[in-house]
């Protein structure tokens, strides 16, 4: 049986730590999984009750270790660990360092979103000349979306011969028990639900500023907001001094797409994306999505067939959007069984492991 190594540096709330939580459920009976990622809540004690403590190898939060990297290279060399799978920027040094000290390793990195046009000139470049390094060491390259492989390339970060596109894949939520503080909202109301890690590319404060011209409108419209971060409390603030009764921010929830089951459709206001989840949890539960045209975003959200986009910072269109479903009942139901087709056509957890599975034994 191979043993196979996860490595990431996030283990708190997002995508990223979600969908390794599902690699991880899905792949247990078949390979021996280890992983290495930060000793933080929520997703190091979920981890650890699939694997146990014993292959468990503590990482610190979205940094390079020199002395846990050695601890990282004797731990592969012992334990005959043949396939290390990185998942993000920091992950796939740990990952493709370990490659040439220890060449034997295959190497296997998923992306995950490359977001390098939003850095200034002189640390793009030294990111840059990094990652065309590292691809070096990488023996396949896993893609999120079209959109990604086609930056990787223009970018030559990654090559085509040893590049693959899988989408992120996920199960069917089961949502039978409520979710915390519902009982708070009025949930009769068209609810737009918004779950973010509240990050600069996550652009959220566009959010306060659809409710707030929406607010203006006096339509029953509530927003609710899902997730942490370092932006939320300033965020919190400014809907507080603009009096914004419409908007609630809820902080991180285990088991966010609970809150899915009361939602009328979903907005995203990121500025870019590798695959979103959160996109893929609505279509899942038949929620029209309303979302920024950027990459990752546009192969989920079919314009006028399971949802909308909006180019980035068009206020008005967003608004257009939300107003449109809520006024429209057999749009939004016509829209959200497409969500729901979509779903089940391309972005299954079944379809996803399939491909995987592929690689790894190739």
């Amino acid at each position: 049986m191979k043993r196979i190594l996860y490595i990431t540096v996030r283990a708190d709330y997002g995508g990223g730590p979600e969908h390794v939580f599902t690699l991880l459920k899905s792949l247990k009976n078949h390979y021996e999984l280890f992983i290495a990622c930060p000793k933080e809540p929520p997703y190091w004690e979920l981890y650890k009750s699939i694997l146990g403590s014993d292959r468990m190898i503590e990482l610190p939060h979205r940094q390079f270790s020199i002395k846990k990297f050695i601890k990282l290279f004797f731990i592969v060399r012992s334990s005959g660990i043949n396939i290390v799978h990185s998942h993000g920027k920091g992950a796939g040094v740990y990952s493709r360092l370990l490659k040439i000290f220890l060449p034997t390793i295959k190497v296997v990195h998923t992306f995950h979103g490359i977001h390098f046009d939003q850095k200034s000139c002189l640390p793009r470049m030294i990111h840059l000349a990094v990652e065309r390094f590292l691809a070096c060491c990488t023996d396949y390259f896993i893609n999120v979306s079209e959109g990604e492989l086609i930056d990787g390339l223009r970018l030559g970060i990654c090559s085509k011969k040893k590049s693959i596109v899988i989408y992120n894949g996920i199960d069917i939520p089961c949502l039978n028990e409520s979710p915390p503080l519902i009982d708070e909202l009025d949930i009769n109301d068209f609810i737009v639900l918004h779950i973010t890690r509240f990050d600069c590319v996550k652009n959220s404060g566009l959010v306060l500023k659809i409710a707030g011209e929406i607010d203006k409108l006096g339509s029953q419209i509530t927003f609710i907001i899902i997730g942490d971060g370092p932006e939320r409390i300033d965020l919190e603030k400014v809907a507080q001094e603009k009096g914004l009764k419409n908007i609630h921010f809820l902080g991180f929830q285990l088991q966010a797409v609970r809150y899915l089951k009361y939602a009328s459709a979903y907005l995203s206001t990121s500025l870019k994306e590798g695959l979103p989840l959160t996109l893929v949890e609505s279509m899942a539960m038949g929620v029209p999505v309303i979302a920024t045209d950027v990459t990752g975003n546009n192969e989920i959200v079919v314009h006028g067939e399971n949802g909308f986009l909006y180019p980035d910072g068009s206020l008005d269109l967003a608004i257009k959007y939300i107003q449109d479903l809520k006024s429209n009942p057999s749009l939004l139901k016509l829209l959200g069984e497409n969500a729901r087709k979509t779903y089940l056509d391309k972005f299954r957890k079944e379809i996803m492991i399939e491909k995987l599975v592929k690689i790894y034994e190739g």
